[in-house]
């Protein structure tokens, strides 16, 4: 944990925030959003279920698959997220 708070700034590498907005906890959103200015190129997504579902649940689970595609897609070809 103590390694974990010390992240500042991931400078411009690729970084997607999946956020299940779905029964989140008050002050959870606020959080997910500082966690995504971590880097300059970032996306924050929110999804209409769980924190659950974004593994079991078919639809939302593709959310998560898609932010993993997308983060290694600009990695391997040095370009910029698109902000959502």
């Amino acid at each position: 944990m103590v390694q974990a708070r010390s992240f500042q700034n991931l400078g411009d590498r690729p970084l997607v925030v999946v956020t299940a907005t779905r029964d989140a906890l008050e002050g959870w959103l606020p959080l997910q959003d500082r966690m995504a200015r971590l880097s300059t190129n970032s996306s924050h997504r929110l999804v209409p279920y769980t924190h659950e579902a974004l593994v079991t649940d078919r639809t939302a689970a593709e959310a998560s698959t898609q932010a993993i595609r997308d983060v290694v897609y600009a990695a391997r070809f040095a370009t910029a997220l698109k902000k959502s």
